[in-house]
């Protein structure tokens, strides 16, 4: 009976808005929590092979002009010396150039291509992989490739949307079987091969140094070149005395973790931004449902007041708003979760193309669990001390 009485001048426009805007709140609120997480950097694909520890890749800074300068400067074994004494640097070892020709192929169903490739040394040690770096068998070869995770994405983007072929993942590459051709002294030689890791620390095409070295001896031209770039582990020391040194011998480091740091500072300020605009949409949801509520309980004073004279409590009375808004905001917190839930399905597939792997939604869906009991339970306090003071 009291709520039959206490129903009557309930507002069907006035629940509509606070449903549409507590919605929109909670979705400015988690959709950006979790899209956030998809793109931080610590989401991001375990296993890359040269992520352990602190690792630069150094190479020589480009000069301005190509045509005007000396075009790339190798590293020359005195420079190296010199970088692996400096105290930032624990470990330092040159990529190892190939004098040898060579060419990649691969078919999937009736489409194949091949093209020409380099390769570069990279010293086991800096090889990180759960099984271990593969060890080079000149009995039985077979070539371990690590590809920079740019490679895929031109891949998914470029190559494979032109030519109909499907789009690739990092696991479904590391299944295929690849035929990587070597050529040079007059000899030819087709072995196996193999996609054992994506670096994104990478900007060339890496094999262990094993490999390379057999192969310069094999096909080499025999001319040794200097290298063009070195790794240098750094360990867990600041490199605030590294970046000094590189950019006082004109050397760029393009395994830093300096892209990632300023990504990573970019989402934080654009995800606060957004969830504050959440919040003050929250906010204002909140302040139109208590402002409707306020309004109900005046027009149902005269109601109230008899009913409490009839025995009613105001907690038996407050019980009847109460359990309406928990229904309300139950109800805007699962359609929150569904919107959380579509989006993530839109955006994560071409982020795991990107070489970002899905988070999970429950620490989205707690955030606006969280937010929801407590707008709830802050409208049930307010709403019985307004009860309460009523004669």
């Amino acid at each position: 009976m009291p709520g039959k009485l206490l129903r009557q001048n309930i507002s069907a426009r006035q629940t509509a808005a606070y449903i549409v805007a507590s919605l929109l709140g909670l979705l400015i609120i988690g959709a950006p929590v979790q899209l956030y997480r998809d793109l931080t950097p610590s989401s991001r694909i375990p296993g890359d092979p040269l992520h352990s520890g602190k690792l630069l890749i150094l190479t020589h800074r480009q000069p301005e002009g190509l045509l005007s300068g000396d075009g790339m400067r190798n590293f020359s074994a005195e420079e190296i010396e010199k970088i692996s004494r400096q105290p930032w640097a624990q470990d330092a070892a040159p990529f190892i150039p190939s004098s040898f020709d060579a060419s990649i192929g691969l078919r999937i169903g009736t489409e194949g291509f091949s093209t020409a490739i380099f390769f570069e040394g990279i010293p086991a040690r800096f090889i990180d992989l759960p099984g271990g770096c593969p060890q080079f068998d000149p009995a039985a070869p077979e070539v371990s490739i690590i590809l920079p995770r740019d490679y895929l994405t031109l891949y998914n983007f470029g190559f494979a949307p032109a030519r109909g072929l499907p789009s690739l993942d990092e696991a479904t590459l590391r299944l295929l079987p690849l035929q990587v051709t070597l050529s040079g002294n007059g000899k030819s030689r087709t072995l196996p091969g193999r996609i054992v890791g994506f670096s994104a620390r990478l900007s060339t095409i890496g094999a262990p140094a094993e490999f390379v070295d057999w192969a310069n001896r094999e096909f080499g031209t025999g001319e040794l070149t200097d290298p063009s770039r070195i790794a240098v582990s750094t360990g867990n020391l600041s490199l605030a005395d590294a970046e000094k040194y590189l950019a006082d011998n004109g050397l760029a480091a393009t395994g830093s973790d300096g892209n990632s740091s300023r990504m990573s500072r970019f989402l934080n300020i654009a995800a606060t931004i957004v969830i504050a605009i959440g919040a003050i949409i929250s906010v204002l949801a909140v302040g139109i449902l208590l402002l409707s509520v306020f309004l109900l309980i005046q027009k149902n004073r005269q109601v109230l007041s008899d009913l409490m004279l009839l025995g009613y409590t105001p907690a038996m009375l407050a019980r009847f708003y109460i359990r309406r808004i928990g229904l309300i905001n139950l109800l805007v917190f699962f359609l929150a979760s569904g919107g959380i839930a579509a989006g993530a399905a839109m955006w994560q597939p071409p982020l795991s193309r990107l070489g970002f792997t899905a988070a999970s939604l429950w620490p989205a869906l707690l955030v606006i669990a969280a937010i929801t009991a407590t707008v709830t339970a802050l409208n049930a306090l307010i709403i019985y001390r307004i009860i309460r003071r009523i004669p």
